[in-house]
């Protein structure tokens, strides 16, 4: 377990070692981006510079793959916990991760976007997405919060 923001190794920390972009140390993936910096917009890039993280333009945060609020009750990160999960956070762009907000994945094809009224993750991150839910199920017991009994 591990706690969400810390002074010590953190959730912070933690996306630095697993989403590193093998092709380049300094860099982590972002889910939901697909373009490799050249066309002037940040929002849809799909690697970053690994210390650029916080809440402003350019920066990346950490995206609840699934999301705090559809969990009943939401995902807490007080404690560590199912809000805490490494499983269930990715690195993304903060406004493709505010793009998506809580809108439930949806059906689609080509790049990530909204679609039918929910969120499309894109081609590259639909198969990464399908089994962060399918854990996030399995193991809070089927509502994201409240783990599993055996």
């Amino acid at each position: 377990s591990l706690p969400y923001s810390s002074s010590s190794f953190d959730t912070w920390d933690a996306l630095k070692l697993t989403d590193v972009n093998p092709i380049n140390s300094s860099e982590v993936l972002l889910i939901y981006g697909w373009e490799n910096g050249t066309d002037g917009s940040v929002t849809n890039d799909r690697e970053r510079d690994i210390n650029n993280n916080g809440g402003n333009v350019g920066d990346w945060n950490r995206e609840h793959v699934y999301a705090r609020s559809l969990a009943t009750p939401s995902l807490t990160t007080s404690n560590p916990g199912p809000g805490t999960d490494m499983h269930n956070l990715r690195p993304s762009d903060v406004q493709q991760n505010g793009n998506r907000g809580n809108l439930k994945f949806a059906a689609g094809s080509g790049n990530s976007g909204t679609s039918g009224g929910g969120w499309y993750p894109g081609d590259e991150w639909k198969g990464d997405v399908a089994r962060i839910i399918m854990y996030m199920y399995i193991r809070y017991d089927g509502n994201g919060s409240s783990e599993a009994r055996t």
